[in-house]
């Protein structure tokens, strides 16, 4: 199911407009400490499951409340296949700080999935 806009932290609209959102981005992800855990999803299929569906009511509502996102941002967050996700398999067991798996895509579309994957 596609996520509103406004599903993330507003500080990746401000960080968006202040950076390049269509250059290429890489987001890491790892658990710190825990010990060995198994991974429970199939993580494209989940991180397909968080892209953004573009609204003009959440742009609307972003503007009225001083975060304007400009053209870059615009462009970025619709190119969702561009986005590439590579992951451990489900039921793959990880350690800590290896990498379980990886987002690559434009910056502000990567940027504005960071918070929701980390929820995982």
């Amino acid at each position: 199911m596609a996520q509103s806009l406004l599903a993330t932290d507003g500080y990746k609209f401000s960080m968006a407009e202040a950076g390049w959102p269509l250059r290429t981005e890489t987001f890491y992800y790892s658990h710190r400490k825990g010990g060995p855990q198994v991974l429970p999803v199939d993580v494209p299929a989940f991180v397909r499951s968080l892209l953004p569906r573009s609204a003009d009511d959440d742009y609307r509502y972003l503007a009225e409340h001083s975060y304007e996102m400009g053209p870059g941002f615009k462009a970025a967050i619709v190119q969702t296949d561009a986005l590439e996700v590579r992951a451990l398999p489900r039921g793959a067991v990880f350690y800590d700080r290896e990498p379980v798996f990886m987002v690559t895509g434009p910056s502000a579309l990567v940027s504005w999935l960071e918070p929701l994957v980390l929820m995982l």
